[in-house]
Order: structure tokens, then sequence, then C-alpha cells
């Protein structure tokens, strides 16, 4: 009888210590914002358990006139941009504004794009580390948005 006690007592204790460590390897976001020339520029960095960049989302929202030119050029940006692998930009326009969002897949964006300047921070493993992605958000002018 005892011995099942203790079995039991076992077997809980590892399903704690496992919760746990599924739960501080999970990842997380930080966002950065900047504004510049009255629009605001958001950034997401999504990152791993490891603080690897997973993912960097770009949004800006700023003054829509609405002329056929202002969207000529807009999807023009966008067809470009979307021959990029591990790359995808979105517009979506409103009333009186264009919000436009920019997001990479690192780990695909890296591999299928050799030549790209995120080259320059990866790793020794191959992998884009958090806080060098942050600090160049930061010597841009972003502020980590709390």
């Amino acid at each position: 009888m005892k011995k099942i006690k203790k079995a039991k007592i076992l077997i809980l204790l590892f399903a704690v210590f496992m919760t746990l460590v599924a739960c501080s390897s999970k990842g997380g976001k930080v966002v950065y914002v900047r504004e510049q020339n009255g629009e605001e520029n958001i950034i997401t960095i999504e990152y791993d358990g490891k603080e690897n960049v997973q993912k960097i989302i770009s949004e800006s929202e700023g003054e829509y006139g609405g002329s056929e030119l202002e969207k000529q050029m807009m999807e023009a940006m966008k067809s470009g941009l979307d021959k990029i692998k591990g790359a995808e930009f979105n517009v979506e326009y409103k009333d009186k504004t264009v919000k436009a969002t920019f997001t990479i897949d690192m780990p695909t964006f890296l591999k299928e794009n050799e030549d790209s300047e995120y080259k320059a921070l990866v790793d020794e493993d191959g992998n884009v580390p958090l806080k060098t992605v942050k600090e160049n958000y930061e010597n841009l002018g972003y502020k980590e948005k709390e």
C-alpha cells in the first residue's frame, strides 16, 4: 500500500515538473512602437522558449486619400513583397486610412532567402536571437511597449 502511495506521489510530482518545464519553454512576444511623420509603426516580435525569433510583424497605419494612384502604389509594393518566401504583406483600406502589415516567418525566411540582411544576425545554431533583434529596433528609435 505504501509503495502505491509513493508511486502516486512520484507520478504527481513528475506531472507537476513536466507542466513547469512546458510552461517555461513556451516563448512569447515583445512589442515595439515608433512614431514617425505622425504615423505609428508597431513591431511585434514572437520568439520561442530559447528566445530565438520566430516571427516579426510590422504594422503601420496612415492617411489614405482614396486616390487610384495611392492604391496602385500599395498594390505594386504588395506584389513585390509577396514574392519573398517566408514573408507576407497585407493591405487594408478604410475610409481615410490604410493599414499595412508585413510579416516575416523567420525560420522559413532564412531558409529561403540566402542573401537576406537577417543572415548577419544569425547565431552559430542558425537562429536569430531575440536580444539582437531588440537591440536593432532600439537603435532605430523604437520603444518597447509595456
